[in-house]
């Protein structure tokens, strides 16, 4: 037998002395402790409860963990592959990159997740401004550098320039990248947060004309995402700045603007697009049929082009598979075009063709290198029947699998498809559980689907590996294709502008357990005011400096306003004392919605700024300066800034203090606060007192220095 883990050392005659012991600490009556005391008797009972529950705790082994957290609604992470944003330079055709391409940074694989089409055309020039600003430099770079997309002084227009014409009904997707800064704005979600109208146009020849299908990811340059544009009609060329000549422009327009912070541009690309580090070594799709003779059907994975391809077509509940070999060809694959690989049926050349319906040819295109290891268990029959797949690297979500029957007449696949449990399904479904592991579990309608005279095998139909947390290539690395592509794209050059982000290996159970605790104790109802300051800075959009949730009993001593909470928010913003708008107000009241009590009414607010004059004569000693003893003031004062907060008292004696203790102050000879405006007062000896909903700043500084 294994040995088990002690997962504490106190057993039942530990537990019992110390619960005896902490008696007279907590009442003076009991004073019996002899065994015939019941409350002794209770002491002992809990005691050996709770050393009989640490028994079979200990027994818990880490499956036993996982279906715990299953209960509990958490599944451990896999391994996940990493994101990364390339861009492609010196296209000199109009093309569609199939799915699958293959990027490589160093022996290291990233291919797309769809089809992409890419465009002959270039930014030759990005001009800001009613004065034509040259920023091309800057917006273009692959570096750190960035710039204003608006003029601070109030130009409301920047201008992107592009060599090549734009055509009628092309759709142009910019790739655009805000610099960050400090101040980190919440991700927006799909209802997208609105600080800003835009409105594109591009030039013609009658002149500036609207584009009216935008479909804005950034939300008017709040956030990374695509710009995509498509043209009513093709454009004309016209000269906005000598330094570049004639042009084709399209240009963006500031119509409304409630911005906190003006958006800083880091560059904007076109051919720019997102792909993931995985090998693909299997991917699977339907196709709908015509059931006409002659039949053609575009494959759209780069495996099409350089691996096995294999063919099922609809009988029943089942797929027939069509065998494509020299001495029994099904169907043809031409493969004369990168871009569209094409399988072809036709009924006089090859006897059959599919019948027509809705996803009724089924087709899995394989590595080369992994189609001969396609099949990864023979299906006994027997219940609770297990597979592993022995792949470290494997990328849990791409994996699919079929039951492979091999009949006189042919071979047949019934599909698989992946649940959470086996026991929350019918026995009729054909379904799989995979755990943490790689381990297949078949569910029980699969057993008595096969006869027992008929050879099953297991067979993957969809399979990629990825790297997970080894796959966060640094920016720049990925820098080259695959060699299969070489021919095709000998001249392009790539980069990848940013660090490829978000790959991640398999949790371990300790790191699940750890996560499970950090989601549980997360705020999911609001009930105390911090709460709501947790959950209102979370607001997509928004970026909030400071918050302070206030209950109006406590801002306006009235025992009546129990149910009454106040809310004050301090955005970030260029302004020194920001007043909250009317965009930030209604995009938090929208977002706590779904946290507060029905019962509770919230008011968001702005804070209320008061200002500090600050009066005094103070003698230095000779060789310093004062500048340490203003700083030490304003820091003291300010809570607009990043050292204090809401409410926070202004107290004479420690700021008096402090600046005595400055190894440049000989001494103070006078020093006097007053508070200008509402919101605080001084007491008699000299603090200010702040109420909770203010921030101060230093309005006047009239020290002396001697």
């Amino acid at each position: 037998m294994l040995p088990l883990p002690n997962l504490t050392s106190k057993n039942f005659q530990t537990l019992f002395e110390e619960a005896k012991n902490r008696i007279p600490a907590l009442t003076k009556e009991w004073t019996d402790f002899n065994y015939h005391d019941t409350g002794i008797t209770l002491l002992q009972l809990f005691a050996w409860l709770f050393e009989m529950q640490h028994y079979y705790a200990d027994a818990i082994g880490e499956e036993h963990q996982h279906k715990y957290l299953k209960l509990l609604g958490y599944t451990p992470l896999g391994q996940q592959p990493a994101a990364a944003l390339i861009t492609l330079k010196g296209i000199q055709e109009e093309m569609i990159l199939p799915k699958g391409i293959r990027f490589m940074a160093e022996d290291t694989i990233f291919e797309t997740e769809e089809a992409i089409k890419v465009i002959p055309n270039r930014i030759a020039s990005v001009l800001r401004g009613n004065q034509y600003l040259d920023v091309t430099e800057i917006i273009t770079a692959y570096d750190a550098s960035y710039e204003t997309v608006w003029e601070p002084s109030g130009g409301n227009c920047f201008y992107i320039g592009f060599e090549n014409k734009l055509i009628e009904k092309q759709v142009l997707p910019l790739y655009v990248n805000i610099y960050k800064g400090k101040a980190v704005r919440i991700p927006l979600m799909q209802s997208a947060l609105q600080l800003a109208t835009c409105r594109w146009e591009f030039y013609t020849h009658s002149g500036w004309q609207e584009i009216t299908e935008v479909i804005d990811e950034t939300s008017a340059f709040l956030q990374d995402g695509y710009i995509i544009l498509q043209l009513p009609s093709e454009s004309s060329q016209t000269v906005l700045s000598k330094d570049y000549g004639p042009l084709h422009y399209i240009r963006c327009i500031l119509v409304e603007n409630n911005y906190d912070i003006l958006p800083k541009l880091s560059y904007i690309a076109i051919n720019a697009f997102r792909i993931k580090q995985k090998q693909t070594l299997a991917s699977s799709f339907f196709i709908d049929c015509t059931g006409e003779d002659s039949q053609c059907y575009t494959l759209p994975h780069f495996l099409a082009f350089t691996g096995e391809i294999m063919a099922a077509v609809k009988a029943g509940d089942r797929w027939e598979i069509w065998e494509n070999t020299s001495e029994n060809p099904s169907f043809y694959i031409d493969r004369k075009n990168l871009w569209e690989v094409q399988i072809q049926f036709d009924k006089n050349r090859y006897g059959k063709v599919p019948d027509k319906g809705q996803s009724s040819l089924y087709i899995i295109c394989y590595d080369k290198s992994f189609y001969t290891k396609r099949f990864i268990g023979n299906i006994a029959g027997c219940a609770s029947q297990r597979i592993t797949i022995d792949e470290n690297e494997l990328y849990q979500e791409d994996l699919s699998v079929a039951i492979y029957l091999d009949y006189k007449d042919g071979g047949q696949i019934s599909l698989c498809r992946k649940v959470e449990s086996l026991h929350l399904h019918a026995d009729k479904d054909c379904v799989y559980e995979m755990n943490s592991n790689n381990i297949v579990s078949l569910g029980e309608g699969i057993y008595r689907s096969i006869p027992k005279s008929i050879k099953g095998s297991m067979m993957i139909t969809d399979f990629s590996l990825t790297k997970g947390r080894a796959g966060n290539v640094k920016g720049k690395k990925i820098n080259r294709i695959a060699s299969e592509l070489a021919p095709f794209l000998s001249d392009i050059q790539i980069f990848n502008i940013k660090n490829a982000e978000g790959g991640r290996d398999k949790e371990t159970t300790e790191e699940a357990i750890n996560t499970f605790r950090k989601q549980f104790a997360k705020a999911q109802r609001a009930i105390t005011c911090e709460d709501y300051e947790k959950i209102v800075k979370q607001t997509p959009g928004l970026m909030i400096h400071k918050i302070k949730g206030i209950s109006e009993t406590k801002l306006s001593l009235d025992t009546s306003c129990s149910n009454k909470l106040s809310i004050i928010v301090k955005p970030f913003s260029e302004e020194q004392r920001p007043i909250l708008s009317q965009v930030y107000k209604q995009a938090i009241k929208k977002h706590i919605e779904y946290y507060r009590l029905l019962t509770t009414e919230v008011d968001i607010q702005s804070p209320i700024y008061l200002g500090i004059d600050v009066y005094g004569c103070i003698y230095i000693r000779k060789g310093y300066d004062e500048t340490n003893v203003y700083t030490t003031i304003k820091n003291a004062v300010d809570s607009v800034g990043e050292y204090r907060d809401f409410g926070e008292p202004i107290i004479f004696g420690t700021l008096f203090g402090q600046i005595e203790t400055l190894e440049s102050i000989a001494y103070v000879d006078n020093l006097s606060l007053e508070p200008i405006g509402y919101g605080g007062e001084k007491n008699l000896g000299g603090d200010i007192i702040i109420k909770p909903n203010v921030l101060t700043y230093l309005r006047n500084y009239h020290v002396e220095l001697r």
